[in-house]
């Protein structure tokens, strides 16, 4: 459904986040 997929987006975004801010990527 909608929410869960708006769910798993909001959870990608996170882990994006939180990877970039490890590695200090500057994109």
């Amino acid at each position: 459904t909608g929410t869960s997929l708006l769910a798993i987006n909001n959870i990608v975004k996170a882990a994006t986040k939180k990877i970039s801010t490890k590695y200090e990527l500057k994109d």
